[in-house]
């Protein structure tokens, strides 16, 4: 779980403002063992300022990653014991069929979203089903998971909370922002048969939950708990020495990635800093100056092949979402998107994941 990125261009607060801010800060981390209490202070600083919401949301994160990477690493233990007591071994006649049935679906011209939900959906459900442990089999077998739930619930209903205020206002400064002006530009010709997914693809964001969110990392937990070969294990082990150096959520975006990969046959991309910059300053730049598009209205900066110059490297596809800050939400989107669906089930070696408040820009390399 990570904080929001911060703003490019972060707004100025009074004096006095600042220090209504501190008290606010100080107040909420006072009340951790009174849950009530924080979220009456959540509803105070969303009627302070949005810099002060996102002050509280750096602070739950903060508390939160400890509980929540130790419960995913017990997940992932009992779901490796539960997958070494199998009694039937994997259909892999069946996973073959499934694979082929994404795979080949994703290669199509005028792939539709409905295509999408009507054909891939299915398919990848079922093979979670035939290749992972079931969540509910996995909290059964071990009491303790139970119990390290339950406590991280208070901690999301915050987070759930002040998501979704931060959501509310960063949409309505957007909105205001837009009025007056002419709408997005679109992507280049050229770019889009490059490997630039249309914007005008990309799907709602869902409303944010914790209940969900806790449920991905189930997900991700048993998924990491799955046989792999050495070459993919080499690569989440590299990205897991590098997410140190990243936002956590842009980490937990890739992984998210990477185990989809996994699960219909893919090699899984491996995280490159150059491209995680160029990702991230894209996103800024989306936020800071209210445009959602892969061109750019910033000299130099056009299209993703400019932008990966302009750092001595190159891209090979790039998908852009924007209304989530949740990393597995912004995959989600870009599943059901067409020309980022392509993308995500690409033949690519790199990856670089951006964030900038509810931007996500992710550019792919070979």
């Amino acid at each position: 779980m990570s904080a929001i990125a911060a703003e490019p261009r972060a707004g100025t607060l009074t004096s006095e403002q600042l220090k209504q801010q501190a008290a606010i800060l100080a107040e909420f981390r006072k009340a951790r063992t009174t849950p009530e209490t924080r979220l009456a202070i959540i509803e105070r600083a969303a009627q302070h300022s949005r810099f002060t919401l996102k002050k509280v949301l750096e602070v739950l994160v903060k508390e939160m990653n400890r509980p929540l990477g130790e419960y995913r690493q017990l997940f992932t233990k009992v779901a490796s014991e539960s997958i070494g007591r199998r009694a039937n071994p994997v259909n892999l006649q069946q996973v073959s069929e499934l694979r082929a049935r994404v795979l080949e679906l994703s290669q199509r011209d005028g792939l539709t979203k409905e295509m999408i939900i009507a054909n891939s959906d299915p398919a990848l459900k079922r093979l979670k089903e035939i290749i992972l442990v079931n969540r509910e089999e996995v909290l059964t077998a071990q009491p303790e998971l139970v119990k390290k739930r339950e406590a991280l619930e208070q901690l999301g209903q915050q987070w759930e909370k002040c998501v979704t205020r931060l959501l509310e206002d960063l949409e309505e400064a957007a909105t205001t922002q837009t009025q007056g002006k002419p709408g997005p530009s679109k992507p280049h010709d050229q770019a889009l048969a490059a490997g630039v997914a249309s914007t005008e693809e990309t799907t709602v964001s869902p409303p944010p939950s914790f209940e969900e969110y806790l449920k991905k990392e189930e997900e991700i937990a048993a998924a990491l708990a799955v046989p792999m070969d050495a070459a993919t294990r080499a690569v989440l082990a590299a990205n897991l020495q590098l997410a140190s150096k990243i936002d956590p959520e842009e980490a937990r975006c890739v992984l998210d990635l990477n185990l989809t990969r996994n699960l219909l046959g893919l090699a899984p991309v491996q995280i490159d800093l150059a491209l995680t910059a160029v990702a991230r300053d894209h996103s800024a730049d989306m936020e800071r100056l209210n445009f959602f598009s892969h061109d750019s209205p910033v000299p130099g900066k056009t299209t993703p092949w400019d932008r990966a110059k302009r750092v001595g490297t190159t891209a090979s596809a790039e998908n852009i979402a924007a209304g989530t800050l949740d990393g597995a939400v912004a995959n989600l989107m870009w599943w059901h998107s067409p020309g980022h669906h392509k993308n995500m089930l690409g033949q690519h070696a790199r990856v670089g994941l951006g964030r900038s408040g509810k931007y996500w820009t992710e550019l792919f390399g070979r």
